[in-house]
């Protein structure tokens, strides 16, 4: 085994272990007593969990992306004929575009959702260069996966792409997840820039982005785990399913637990 192998083993391995944690404890700070020690306790270890397991998500992401041969290893792409080889990039090209997004998405949400209590007396201090970046690189990964997406099924229902237009519906998961992407980075970006809203305001959007962050940890297991787990092989529009049920999923009942907050606050204030 090369070090290259041992590496992509050892940030495979811990990559799901602490998936799996950050996917339990994500649970914790959602029905515990907002603000109380077992809310910020449990929250932090997730914290922890959603850097680590979003940097491993990039890295191996990225590396996929850029060398997919030592990513996967040079046995198993020497197993690969040269007429699979084209489909085999494609596959690994839609993959980690799509793993390197809900990297993103998770550490883009982490990042904005800690940086937002910690800057809850002052607003302007939420305007950090490192923020900025991390949210700019969330927004052109998401426009890159848009128009991956629109591009791949234009080509497809035009003849130009090597897939035929009955295999190209996952190009729709891209498609959409990369607006959903686009769409919230901008609504981050104008949230840092204009003045705060409401004075609760920032509780509203640090739940928004700790919960969408929990949605992207829940896309993955979805995706990845739960599909091998119940052996599941969707063909066909089925198959968007395991990627975009978490946002249909998550997203309503996001804006719905909120909302419930937004009411109290308000009463409360009245």
């Amino acid at each position: 085994m090369t070090i290259l192998d041992s590496l992509h083993h050892l940030m495979r391995y811990s990559h799901i272990a602490v998936g799996f944690a950050g996917l339990a404890l994500f649970w914790v700070p959602v029905f515990a007593h907002k603000g109380g020690r077992l809310h910020i306790g449990c929250g932090r270890v997730f914290v922890y969990c959603a850097y680590y397991g979003g940097a491993t998500g990039l890295i191996a992401s990225i590396w996929a992306l850029v060398h997919p041969s030592s990513f996967v290893g040079d046995s198993s792409m020497q197993r690969i004929t040269a007429e699979e080889l084209p489909y085999a990039v494609e596959r690994a090209r839609f993959l980690f575009s799509i793993t390197g997004f809900l990297a993103l998405a998770v550490l883009a949400g982490t990042a904005m959702g800690v940086r937002i209590v910690r800057t809850r007396q002052d607003h302007a201090m939420l305007r950090t260069p490192w923020l900025l970046l991390l949210l700019a690189v969330f927004g052109l990964w998401s426009l890159a996966l848009t128009v991956y997406g629109g591009w791949s099924l234009l080509a497809s229902y035009s003849g130009w792409h090597l897939l035929p237009p009955a295999a190209a519906g996952r190009y729709w998961i891209s498609l959409s997840l990369g607006l959903i992407g686009v769409y919230g980075t901008i609504g981050d970006l104008r949230y840092i820039k204009r003045p705060r809203p409401t004075p609760m305001a920032w509780w509203y959007r640090h739940m928004e982005c700790m919960l969408g962050a929990g949605i992207g940890f829940h896309a993955a297991f979805f995706v990845f785990g739960a599909s091998r787990l119940l052996k599941l092989h969707l063909q066909g529009v089925w198959q968007l399913l395991p990627w975009l049920l978490p946002f249909a999923i998550g997203v309503p009942a996001m804006m719905i637990w909120i909302r419930h907050y937004e009411r109290k606050f308000e009463g409360a204030a009245s």
